[in-house]
């Protein structure tokens, strides 16, 4: 059994990053100034910085700015706070740009080919190698803002449970996170676009992203050998320099980090403020919870589940989101004891009945969501029929959600 000294057990502590997008507070048009944000509190081209409790990093394009907790935190919804505050003093200083930022998964009307700048300063080669051999172009890179979730593992048990109880968990989540219906200024029919542009993304190397879903493993070496090694085989042929040769070159929707001993979740879309984003993270990690503990007598049935079932389930839940109807037996039997067929917002309500660790406002909040709708579904009848001017209104919306911390209102389903 591979175990490294001193790594936190299974839900000791949790890692959480959140990205946004600058824009023209007039226009509300993106703007690539993430570098100049940076030096007002770092040096000039850095590309992370830290304010207290909240660090500010760099994405793959300028117009994009990402907050994260400044380490492991024990409980996620002590984040809330921190991160508004931050958010606030970005605008702040922002404002000196006729600037803001914006929330949702994706903009909703930018041409992600003419209104991209890729990031130039610190680590920029490493972008440019990405952009050399796949080719980024197109909303799948550059129109993406989601809501990254870090659980730890000490060892291969511990990694067994935890990547087994993720790959049921992921076709779910666009169910309870979907936030991005619009692209390119029209209703693209599709509850979770950012995940549906995300999973066709690395279409030129189709090792760095496999199923989306990532295929059933149970230890370290088996990773290596069944993810990790193909792909590096694969970049060899694009990067032949090597640059590229990292774990995070893994694309899937859930990576394993054995650098720091964690598996990140990235199929979360960002929601409105960081009070709900804690609320959806806070509903993931406690089902993932549920199914680790679950796992130490299910393990072989949950991994037996195949990926091409629960890219099914996935592809259902990012067209319809909270409506979409889930009818795979076995899975739904190991999520909820019953293999009764149900809706998406039904499979978690039930699922987050069997939840002992979820409680106080983070619950509530879930449940909320659950009763409204999605942000995509709130963003659709907040929207009305879809005009640039509409769309516009929108977008000024959830500028003004982020900024308050206050929910786009929805509807009970």
């Amino acid at each position: 059994m591979n175990t490294r000294p001193g790594p936190r057990h299974l839900f000791q502590a949790f890692g959480v990053e959140l990205e946004y997008m600058i824009v023209d507070r007039q226009s509300l048009n993106v703007l690539p100034i993430s570098d100049w944000l940076l030096s007002q509190i770092g040096q000039h081209g850095v590309r992370e910085v830290e304010r207290g409790a909240v660090m500010w990093s760099n994405e793959l394009a300028m117009h994009v700015i990402e907050l994260k907790g400044n380490g492991p935190v024990s409980d996620m919804s002590t984040l809330t706070e921190p991160f508004m505050s931050n958010i606030r003093y970005i605008n702040h200083v922002l404002s000196a740009k006729n600037a803001c930022l914006m929330s949702g998964a994706v903009h909703p009307w930018m041409n992600p080919d003419a209104d991209t700048q890729l990031w130039l300063f610190e680590d920029a080669p490493i972008y440019n190698a990405l952009h050399r051999s796949f080719g980024c172009h197109g909303h799948g890179w550059f129109n993406l803002q989601s809501a990254h979730l870090n659980l730890p593992f000490a060892n291969d048990e511990e990694f067994a449970r935890l990547h087994a109880a993720i790959r049921l968990v992921l076709p779910i989540i666009p169910a309870l996170a979907a936030a991005s219906p619009f692209l390119d200024g029209r209703d693209t029919g599709v509850a979770d676009a950012r995940v549906n542009e995300y999973s066709q993304h690395c279409n030129r190397l189709p090792e760095a992203i496999g199923d989306v879903i990532p295929e059933p493993v149970r230890s370290e070496s088996q990773y290596h050998d069944v993810i990790l090694s193909p792909l590096y085989k694969a970049l060899e042929k694009v990067d032949p320099a090597g640059i590229l040769q990292y774990e995070w070159s893994n694309a899937r929707g859930a990576i394993a980090r054995f650098d720091r001993n964690t598996i990140e979740v990235r199929l979360i879309d960002v929601q409105e403020h960081p009070g709900m984003d804690n609320a959806v993270l806070g509903a993931v990690a406690a089902v993932i919870r549920l199914l680790c503990d679950q796992a130490q007598s299910d393990l072989e049935a949950m991994n037996a589940i195949a990926n091409g079932q629960l890219r099914a389930i996935l592809d259902a839940t990012v067209q319809h989101a909270e409506k979409a109807f889930i009818h795979c037996t076995d899975y739904l039997r190991l999520l909820t004891g019953s293999d009764a067929p149900r809706s998406g917002a039904r499979l978690w309500r039930d699922v987050l009945m069997r939840c002992n660790h979820f409680s106080g406002a983070v619950r509530e909040q879930a449940e909320w969501i659950i009763e409204h709708g999605t942000l995509a579904s709130r963003m659709r009848r907040q929207c009305g029929p879809v005009t640039r001017a509409s769309l516009t209104k929108l977008a000024r919306d959830l500028c003004r959600s982020l900024d308050a911390g206050t929910p786009i209102p929805g509807n009970r389903i």
